[in-house]
């Protein structure tokens, strides 16, 4: 790393761990610094948890930055990896030991074990496949079912949904076993587990 520490650009963390880590980064010698101040080489350190991290991944490595992700999931880590994080550390871990990991990092040396990249490189994979097989089965949805679904997700019962669309129970429930079938699901949680997926923040 030499004599000057990089700099480190925190994305995400606006709450008391983000003010604590700040404070352990300059008491180890870190140079925390806004995106837009930082020209040189920089070690980005983003927040998994919040909406936009994996855009929030790839911006910082394609400026040639080392990104290190902060998670408390695989999924999470796993798009980070595939966006061009270097590593990752679980937000329950010590700081002392975040700082050690920044130290190697801003040094050069590996923070993540080739066989765990490829772990997380295939769980990735297989997410997105598995998010493209739900989209095409949204997308034989017909605009009623959509709706019934969408109200489904609302905890709305098929009486509930009749009253709301001016339909008949018969007509409702004829709709969920259509969403059932074109989703390949046997269950109506199962149908909108998938709904709240595809419609939910997209890291």
């Amino acid at each position: 790393m030499g004599e000057r520490a990089k700099a480190v650009v925190i994305h995400g963390l606006r709450d008391l761990l983000g003010t604590s880590l700040v404070t352990a980064l300059g008491a180890r010698g870190f140079d925390v610094s806004a995106a837009d101040q930082t020209s040189g080489p920089a070690i980005a350190l983003v927040d998994l948890d919040v909406p936009g991290s994996a855009h929030a991944v790839g911006r910082a490595a394609r400026r040639g930055w080392t990104v290190i992700g902060l998670a408390s999931d695989d999924v999470a880590v796993a798009a980070a990896v595939a966006a061009g994080a270097t590593g990752c550390f679980p937000k329950s871990a010590p700081l002392p030991k975040l700082t050690d990991l920044l130290h190697a990092a801003a040094e050069g040396r590996q923070v993540m074990e080739p066989a765990e990249r490829e772990r997380l490189q295939t769980l990735h994979r297989a997410r997105e496949e598995r998010r493209q097989s739900w989209a095409e089965r949204l997308k034989q949805l017909s605009p009623r079912e959509r709706e019934v679904l969408a109200l489904l997700d609302e905890g709305l019962r098929a009486g509930d949904i009749a009253g709301r669309l001016f339909l008949s129970v018969a007509t409702v429930r004829t709709h969920i076993q259509n969403v059932l079938h074109k989703l390949e699901v046997g269950t109506q949680e199962r149908a909108v587990a998938i709904y709240r997926a595809m419609v939910g923040p997209v890291r």
